[in-house]
């Protein structure tokens, strides 16, 4: 077992925090997306992105939980992101990272 802790910091340029995370010790998912700066909704951007990627790897058993479901969230949530981007007329984007400890 270990302990956890995520934070995130808004930076010296930005006047929002255009971060999001999610954490599940239990099954030991971590995930980190930045808004892309200069795109008009960043913040709800990385707030897609991590909700997409969270709801698919709820459906995925822990054993399951590998580079190839991992590659399949991050296209999904590229998708979500895209798909909002188009139908709320704004540009919009959010790099992420997700790691898995086993």
């Amino acid at each position: 077992m270990f302990s956890v802790v995520a934070k995130t910091d808004i930076g010296q340029k930005r006047s929002v925090n255009e971060d999001a995370y999610y954490v599940d010790p239990g099954k030991g998912i971590f995930i980190v997306a930045d808004g892309m700066g200069g795109h008009k909704s960043g913040a709800r951007a990385s707030k897609l992105c991590i909700a997409a990627i969270r709801e698919y790897l709820r459906s995925v058993p822990l054993e399951e939980v590998d580079e190839r479901n991992l590659g399949k969230a991050i296209r999904i949530s590229n998708k979500v992101v895209c798909e909002a981007s188009r139908a709320e007329g704004v540009t919009m984007g959010a790099t992420v990272v997700v790691g898995i400890v086993k």
